[in-house]
């Protein structure tokens, strides 16, 4: 995999979600970049550091989006946010010991899963997600 650059077309149609939606990829540009870089032999620091950061992006971000499906009665909620509890549980999971003697392997790992998340959640489900919100709250107004 390459460096990812957010594009409009990932638009969720949620300004909030769509920041937050940039923020996953540079993460995983972070992810990406570590993985590239022939300088640093011991990366374990920066694996913890993503992980960390990752899970905290996470938890918040995934917070704001089950507020805005629950505020537009979003029919989907209890699985999207299913969705969300399997990506924490897996984030959170990682065991920060074995991570130090198969660094690139977890690297690897970590970041195909994150580039899955934005490929089969962000570009899929969230942008339904948002479709349908958008369109609530544009009637709404």
């Amino acid at each position: 995999m390459m460096q990812l650059l957010w594009k409009s077309e990932y638009s969720v149609g949620i300004d909030e979600v769509d920041v937050q939606h940039r923020t996953l990829f540079e993460i995983f540009n972070e992810i990406h970049a570590l993985r590239q870089d022939k300088t640093v032999v011991d990366k374990y620091d920066g694996i913890i550091t993503i992980l960390v950061r990752l899970s905290n992006y996470a938890e918040v971000h995934f917070h704001t989006e089950e507020e805005i499906m629950a505020g537009c009665n979003y029919p989907q909620l209890a699985e999207h946010r299913q969705k969300h509890q399997d990506f924490m549980e897996k984030v959170n999971n990682i065991d920060p010991d074995k991570i130090d003697m198969q660094q690139d392997r977890y690297l690897r790992e970590i970041m195909d899963f994150v580039g899955n998340w934005l490929c089969d959640h962000i570009l899929v489900m969230d942008k339904e997600m948002g479709g349908f919100c958008a369109a609530v709250r544009q009637q709404q107004q």
